[in-house]
């Protein structure tokens, strides 16, 4: 890591472990070299955050492009390696900035459903995150936040104390798909594959933590 952002990592480690009692479960999961996709749900303004300071390697995200015009919040962004997009969503230029990424054997974060949920729910997830993972051949760490949408979300003006816990899944591969892929075909059969993959690795999001009792108990509480 480089210093300022080792820096920001260790203050929110400390902030978070205080304010909002957090627990980390299957940081193993998470290898530390190599190219690697962390997949979450997406609840709360926290979410990059939570998840950035639960490892232990750096890694890439995207932010809205509009933030990086700010004179002291583009510098700081750029920091801690986030990745200008357009809000929108009708630029690829986002997905190949993290592909650019990941072929370099960095790891970087995605959120499948694209944007924060209203009401904790997860949705459905975009076929940009399938793309990346079949293009990039990449393992996907399925990530699941629990209690970030009670923290701090979208109704709220700050966040509150409440119990979080980020949860890494087993890795997922997409070998098979990326070797189709590569051999070429119809782009409508490669569009399948994405949304196939796409929703592989949502349902395993939703599926992350669920076997983990202390993890549910803790936040139905």
């Amino acid at each position: 890591m480089r210093f300022h952002y080792y820096c920001f990592w260790f203050v929110l480690r400390l902030l978070f472990r205080v304010y909002f009692r957090w627990r980390i479960v299957g940081a193993q999961h998470v290898s530390q070299n190599g190219p690697v996709i962390l997949a979450s749900n997406h609840a709360s303004y926290l979410d990059p955050m939570l998840i950035g300071s639960a490892v232990d390697r750096p890694i890439f995200y995207l932010a809205r492009k509009s933030l990086f015009r700010h004179w002291a919040a583009g510098p700081f962004l750029r920091s801690v390696n986030a990745l200008p997009v357009d809000r929108a969503g009708k630029s690829f230029g986002g997905l190949k900035a993290l592909l650019g990424r990941l072929t370099r054997g960095n790891a970087v974060l995605v959120f499948p459903e694209g944007t924060r949920t209203r009401d904790g729910s997860l949705q459905r997830a975009h076929a940009g995150v399938g793309l990346l993972a079949v293009k990039s051949g990449a393992k996907v760490i399925p990530t699941r936040l629990y209690g970030s949408h009670e923290a701090w979300n979208r109704r709220m003006r700050f966040p509150w104390p409440r119990r979080i816990t980020v949860v890494f899944g087993p890795p997922l591969e997409f070998e098979i798909a990326a070797e189709k892929t590569k051999a070429g075909g119809r782009a409508d059969s490669r569009n399948v594959r994405y949304t196939e993959a796409a929703d592989q690795i949502m349902q395993a999001i939703s599926e992350t933590g669920a076997d983990e009792p202390l993890v549910l108990r803790r936040h139905q509480s």
